[in-house]
């Protein structure tokens, strides 16, 4: 019994030193992360705790909790930067047509104040598919 407990002790030990070598090392990939991010000219991004954050009027906030619009505009600033002012971007039809008319309206907007053109497929009502120029 002694024998077994001991051997216990010293595994629970070996996995709790393992854990804390671990996790000093995950720390690291938030540091690494951000300084990628931050090779995109520009870019607000940052990753903190394994998440995507930015500084906004309102404070620190994460990306996903953003608004559709405000997280398109970043999205589409990355996209408008990698390929220059007057570049094409693609947004995919599933993406799209999930979004609605007012996000759809500040995409167009803001694409045209950074003076980008945007390509997206739509289905209409009568079920043909059309491709639009924003």
């Amino acid at each position: 019994k002694d024998a077994e407990r001991d051997r216990h002790v010293r595994l629970a030990t070996s996995y709790a030193h393992q854990a804390e070598a671990l996790r000093g090392a995950a720390s690291g990939v938030d540091s690494v992360l951000s300084q990628q991010i931050q090779k995109i000219g520009g870019c607000p991004l940052r990753v903190d705790g394994g998440r995507l954050v930015l500084e906004t009027d309102r404070g620190r906030e994460f990306f996903a909790e953003l608004s559709d619009g405000e997280r398109w505009a970043i999205a589409l600033d990355v996209a408008i930067d990698a390929v220059g002012e007057d570049g094409l971007i693609g947004i995919p039809q599933m993406a799209w047509e999930g979004l609605n008319n007012r996000v759809r309206s500040l995409i167009n907007t803001h694409a045209k104040s950074r003076r980008a053109t945007i390509v997206t497929a739509e289905v209409t009502e009568d079920k043909s598919l059309t491709v639009s120029a924003l």
